[in-house]
């Protein structure tokens, strides 16, 4: 499969999992957040871009402490998908060296 198709699978799989959050609905996140684990998966063992996974494999960790910190409660607090939309829509660009923190 080119990396490109590859990526559109991923960015989709991201944009259903910002709805799926919007709705609030633990069902339906922890099936996102299993697919996104799969997708991740495949990524690896096709060497795509270490950003992309790495990007991956942290919305992956936000969502299962999503999960486990709204284990008791059917619907997800606000300020939990407010957090997982600013993870998602940070920029993707691809840095070039590595990043120095400021301040």
């Amino acid at each position: 499969m080119p990396e490109n198709d590859a990526r559109t699978e991923l960015e989709n799989k991201i944009e259903q999992l910002v709805k799926v959050a919007k709705e609030a609905d633990k069902e339906q996140i922890k099936v996102m957040t299993n697919s996104l684990q799969i997708s991740v998966g495949m990524a690896k063992s096709q060497e795509q871009d270490p950003m992309e996974i790495e990007k991956l494999t942290g919305l992956t960790e936000t969502l299962k402490d999503i999960e486990e910190k709204n284990s008791s409660s059917k619907k997800i607090p606000k300020a939990d998908i407010e957090a997982l939309e600013n993870f998602i829509s940070k920029p993707q660009k691809k840095t070039t060296g590595a990043h120095v923190p400021t301040g």
